[in-house]
């Protein structure tokens, strides 16, 4: 299957999120979104993931079916984002223990095991002890 051409996002349109989701945005901060949640292209959240937004008026034929395991994104602008797959070795930890973060203003974010995160974010820095490890050699 030939993967379509990335879409470029318009920082004035607005879009809207066919799916909940929780992330954790650039700079650490964690988001929580509700489905149908309307914001403009240029809000972190629609930048960073971009997977969970398409444009306002979409028709529900063109949202995507939730239950397809893999998704292609082609509203995908990744210029400044660190994704997991980009992480170095030496800055990736692997979640050993299920654990929830709880953040200042009060948003609390799962960690499932195997989940990959960078040891400089947010969710690494506020885990409980022992909750993350090192990769190991063989995983590098």
């Amino acid at each position: 299957m030939k993967r379509k051409e990335k879409v470029k996002l318009d920082p004035e349109a607005m879009y809207v999120s066919w799916q909940g989701f929780s992330c954790e945005l650039p700079g650490g901060l964690p988001f929580t979104c509700q489905k149908g949640t309307r914001l403009r292209g240029d809000h972190p959240a629609v930048k960073s993931q971009p997977s969970y937004f398409r444009p306002d008026g979409t028709p529900d034929s063109e949202i995507p079916d939730p239950t397809v395991p893999e998704l292609i994104d082609e509203y995908a602008d990744t210029s400044g984002v660190t994704l997991p797959g980009d992480l170095k070795p030496e800055d990736t930890l692997v979640c050993v223990k299920r654990c929830g973060v709880e953040f200042p203003d009060g948003s609390l974010m799962l960690v499932n095991v195997g989940d990959k995160v960078d040891r400089r974010s947010a969710i690494a820095q506020r885990a409980p002890k022992g909750s993350f490890r090192p990769l190991t050699d063989a995983e590098k």
